[in-house]
């Protein structure tokens, strides 16, 4: 009898920083970066095609040109909370600590709501829990609605 796998194991993390279950094998990543980069070439003012690329390269390990496309976005989406959360997402990646908090601090300012609000707020807690628990926050967030109903 074998041992049992564990789906825990087979998770990982893609430029859009969302965890799956279905990871993409080397060719497919290749195959689809050759496919974003192609689509970027023919229009590199869209935003979408710059956000795909970068995601792609993300996934081939490519930080730096990743990093570079998404942040010569600049105020095209300054708001964007999955593009916040990415920049948050490669700057710690990058090592680059202080940059990261900056970008997940963002995400969860501009859209408190937005599902990656939550994670940003893992990722902080992940790299201070001292100074930053979504546990806390959401304590605090419940005590305050009831306050509000009163």
């Amino acid at each position: 009898m074998g041992r049992k796998e564990d789906p825990a194991e087979r998770i990982k993390l893609y430029g859009d920083a969302k965890a799956t279950l279905n990871p993409l094998d080397r060719a497919r990543k290749r195959k689809r970066l050759k496919q974003a980069e192609a689509a970027y070439q023919e229009n590199p003012e869209d935003p979408q095609r710059i956000i795909e690329y970068a995601d792609a390269l993300f996934d081939m390990g490519e930080l730096e040109k990743s990093l570079e496309l998404l942040e010569g976005l600049g105020e095209q989406t300054s708001n964007d909370p999955e593009l916040l959360y990415n920049l948050g997402f490669i700057y710690l990646k990058l090592g680059k600590v202080d940059e990261a908090v900056g970008y997940f601090k963002q995400v969860i300012e501009k859209a408190p709501d937005h599902p990656l609000a939550r994670s940003a707020g893992y990722e902080l807690w992940t790299i201070d829990p001292e100074s930053y628990s979504p546990f806390e926050r959401r304590r605090v967030e419940k005590a305050h609605s009831e306050t509000a109903k009163e």
